[in-house]
């Protein structure tokens, strides 16, 4: 990892307040973060795949996207699709001004839209990804929503990882997906909060398919 984005990500870890785009210091969410494994885990995924386009639902302060975009700058690979309707709102655009800070915004864009606008339209214009990583709305529905808008334009070999598996909702998405979705197969993590899928074939189930899930 670079030094720079280290001492980014230091600063972010302590709770130090962060520039936005309007030049000024705002105080963040403590709570609002992954996990500094989790971070290492998402690069560590994202070095080993090498994905020539990554895209991950909900940017907030943008701890994830700089360990994605570090990884992707060490390693000279890729381009990455970070969507966050909220960013420049309630998020002060504190990722979007970090990554430029860092010099890394020749590799990731801000999509500035709902996840399910955004992923939506990227299947219509026909971009394939090969790694997405779905943190952003935590209702039942809304993961659900963009993991399918996710299958869609997923390349075969690509995974998707869930964030926060302590909650009901995104467990709940989980055990749906594992019944469900027969074309996907559990890749075991060391990190408990995080659940990540491959996906191994497109979708070729019966119109009617359903299985109960728990």
């Amino acid at each position: 990892m670079l030094e720079t984005t280290r001492r980014k990500l230091d600063s972010m870890y302590r709770g130090e307040p962060q520039p936005g785009r309007d030049g000024a210091l705002h105080e963040i969410d403590k709570s609002t973060r992954i996990s500094v494994e989790q971070g290492e885990l998402l690069a560590t995924f994202h070095q080993k795949i090498r994905p020539k386009v990554s895209i991950e639902v909900g940017m907030a302060y943008g701890f994830s996207t700089l360990f994605i975009a570090d990884a992707m700058h060490e390693h000279n690979y890729g381009y990455h699709l970070a969507i966050d309707p909220f960013q420049a709102s309630h998020w002060h655009g504190i990722a979007t001004t970090g990554v430029n800070d860092l010099g890394f915004e020749q590799r990731v864009r801000h999509v500035n839209e709902l996840s399910v606008a955004g992923l939506t339209r990227m299947h219509e214009q026909g971009v394939r990804a090969d790694y997405v990583f779905i943190d952003g709305q935590h209702t039942f529905d809304s993961v659900l929503v963009d993991f399918f808008c996710t299958d869609r334009l997923l390349n075969i070999g690509g995974i998707v990882l869930f964030d926060d598996m302590w909650m009901p909702s995104i467990r709940k998405v989980a055990s749906y997906v594992r019944a469900n979705f027969p074309h996907y197969t559990e890749v075991p993590t060391p990190v408990a909060n995080v659940f990540c899928v491959l996906k191994n074939a497109e979708d070729s189930r019966r119109w009617d398919h359903f299985i109960d899930f728990n």
